[in-house]
């Protein structure tokens, strides 16, 4: 496995930063940000458990699919793992009430290969924003990284200024 180069790394969260900022429009605002690492070997772990349920609890079968097609499966599984999780920062919910991760998806348009990953959440999550925070959930914006060892991802919640 390659290591990482940290100031290549570096470069590389700092740009992924910069695109997500960049996707804030007039009128609206940062209303939580949200990071998360993840070890590609834990990922890997858990998904060759003997069982095999961890797919299945953590991720919609459209993610499944979006991942197995890939040559490095487990490689796009952390990153759309850290990217949940990520996301669930941003939103700043409270752990209250039994959670999937499949909750939140997180998928590519179109062929799955190009663009920036799309959140898509439960009418549960939406309902639990609009209830704890009283507004109307936030649109996200997420961006992942990954090398061969971790995967990384930034997510933004954006709502109106």
């Amino acid at each position: 496995m390659k290591k990482m180069n940290p100031a290549r790394q570096s470069k590389k969260l700092d740009s992924l930063v910069t695109d997500l900022v960049s996707g804030v429009l007039p009128g609206e605002t940062v209303l939580g940000v949200g990071v998360d690492i993840v070890e590609v070997r834990r990922i890997t772990a858990l998904k060759d458990r003997p069982g095999g349920s961890f797919l299945g609890r953590s991720f919609t079968p459209a993610e499944i699919a979006e991942c197995t097609g890939r040559a490095k499966p487990s490689i796009h599984y952390a990153g759309k793992w850290a990217a949940k999780e990520g996301v669930y920062k941003a939103l700043q919910l409270r752990w209250n009430r039994p959670f999937s991760w499949k909750e939140i998806e997180i998928l590519y348009p179109g062929s799955g290969r190009v663009g920036a990953p799309q959140v898509n959440m439960t009418e549960q999550i939406r309902e639990q924003i609009r209830r704890e925070q009283g507004r109307v959930p936030p649109r996200l914006l997420v961006s992942i990284s990954h090398t061969d060892e971790y995967a990384f991802a930034v997510a933004l919640a954006i709502g109106p200024s």
